[in-house]
């Protein structure tokens, strides 16, 4: 039974070393670069953090100089084309810009890795209140509270230097909100957190006291930031090179999503083209792609052009996943919104088991969605039952089998190890552990919930839990248990 133990424990740390490998070969491979002839006007802004740090106010101020000052979290994401105003951003007058908001609700946070591009600017919101690893209760609108889970700041910075392209390179800056008064709300960066995340600056600001005009020390602080974010902006714009024909394409298909695709647009011309409102066929896309340029595109450029859009983060395109390569997801807002509004309303009150029959659509989109989630790795096969799936964020967060596992064995000899991982990572990887056993045909009983699974496999009992970290911890906990019986060894 010794080598039994040590063979499964071997096991589960293979599984671990393989999931983390698997990881970093995920790295996109650089897609062939286009031409230089013109400069790109275009930038990608995208907000992280938790709800209610202020991420929707931030973007009403940007684009009007005001302070929203409600409460309404985004719920997924949602995509702002935004002309900034050239008497406040001079250096941004032929400068357009996406701001991609997030919602900070725990349950969107499996996708957003789809939307982290290479060629995007960054920007974490944190506000002191709401920083550590905890439950609350949260104003979700003026007139509705929610329980949400609220994470540290690195939580948010290690998903982007993790799912972000270009890893360090990216231009990532970290903004304290509700400083309304300084001496008391504002805590300090520590160095060491500047240079791990390779920060290009951090800023302490009040969106609301900024924008009180008797507060003149917040007015300045705020303006200051402003001038930065302009700067910033500006370097992420001159950065950003190509090909004339290539920017006529996308500036059409960035018009199409800014129009909430309502009216007049190439990529609508022929009826059918765009199903769902959501995706494209890839052989209509590269002829309406030809269509929109005066030159022939060769076929290279046909090859590369969905997968450097999906780069830029305007469309979202699965090069690798044979199922899903022949289609272009030209609305990567729509398909948020899809995905996770069947699995709120339908998955989540099935308790994250649910079968194709439980969605909504025809046949076409019902398969193509099931593929999507499968690929973003949202949900899971059920390893016992055909076209039955697992969504494991939706799963029951306790099972009364874990305390009485706990009670059975509590004077039985474990041999058990544990393991530190960042929280972005955390849950990634539990999941992975819970479906590798759920799914192993050599075990004989099991039972799995949100945080962990207990079975039994060559006569040995086995509890794999993971641990959530403290408030002020940013790693989570994976434990792992074997124990045999009541017969103690040494």
């Amino acid at each position: 039974k010794k080598e039994e133990k040590a063979t499964l424990i071997k096991e589960v740390k293979a599984t671990i070393r393989k999931e983390e490998k698997a990881t970093l070969k995920k790295e996109e491979k650089a897609a062939a670069q286009p031409g230089t002839d013109t400069i790109t006007r275009d930038v990608k802004l995208i907000l992280l953090g938790n709800s209610n740090s202020g991420k929707t106010n931030l973007v009403n101020y940007l684009q009007t100089g005001n302070y929203l000052g409600e409460r309404n979290s985004t719920h997924g994401l949602d995509v702002i084309r935004w002309h900034p105003d050239p008497k406040r951003f001079p250096l941004l007058k032929d400068v357009y810009v996406s701001i991609w908001d997030f919602g900070g609700q725990e349950y969107y946070h499996e996708a957003y890795r789809l939307f982290l591009s290479a060629n995007a600017v960054y920007i974490v919101m944190w506000e002191k209140d709401t920083d550590k690893n905890f439950r609350k209760l949260t104003k979700v609108a003026n007139d509705k509270e929610e329980e949400l889970e609220h994470f540290e700041k690195r939580y948010w910075l290690d998903t982007v230097r993790h799912y972000g392209k270009k890893k360090k390179t990216a231009p990532l800056t970290l903004v304290q909100n509700k400083t309304d008064i300084p001496a008391e709300d504002k805590l300090r960066i520590s160095q060491e957190m500047f240079t791990e995340y390779s920060l290009m600056e951090t800023y302490h600001i009040s969106l609301r006291e900024g924008c009180n005009t008797s507060n003149k020390q917040q007015v300045r602080i705020l303006q200051n930031f402003e001038q930065d974010i302009e700067t910033i902006l500006l370097r992420a714009a001159d950065e950003a090179t190509t090909k004339a024909s290539w920017q006529i394409i996308r500036s059409e298909i960035l018009r199409l999503q800014e129009n909430d695709f309502i009216g007049e647009n190439a990529f609508k011309k022929n009826k059918g083209h765009i199903k769902e409102d959501t995706w494209i066929d890839l052989a209509d896309f590269n002829e309406v792609c030809k269509t929109l340029t005066t030159g022939a595109l060769t076929d290279l450029e046909l090859f590369t052009l969905p997968r450097w859009l999906d780069k830029c983060g305007v469309v979202v395109y699965f090069e690798k996943n044979d199922r899903l390569n022949d289609k272009v997801f030209i609305n990567p807002k729509k398909l948020s919104e899809k995905i996770y509004t069947i699995l709120n309303d339908e998955v989540r009150s099935k308790k994250g088991e649910f079968n194709k029959k439980d969605i909504g659509g025809d046949e076409n989109f019902k398969t193509t969605f099931i593929e999507a989630v499968l690929a973003l790795e949202l949900v899971f096969p059920h390893p016992e039952t055909q076209d039955r799936f697992i969504a494991p964020q939706y799963l029951p967060a306790k099972h009364a089998i874990e305390d009485l596992f706990r009670i059975a064995s509590a004077n039985a000899w474990q041999d058990s190890f544990w393991i530190k991982v960042p929280l972005f990572y955390y849950k990634k990887l539990l999941n992975q552990l819970i479906l590798k056993y759920v799914g192993d045909s050599t075990v004989e009983a099991r039972y799995f919930w949100k945080h962990g699974i207990v079975f039994v496999k060559n006569n040995l009992r086995v509890m794999i839990k993971g641990l959530y970290p403290n408030e002020n911890e940013s790693e989570g906990v994976l434990l792992v248990g074997v124990e045999q019986g009541d017969a103690k060894k040494s």
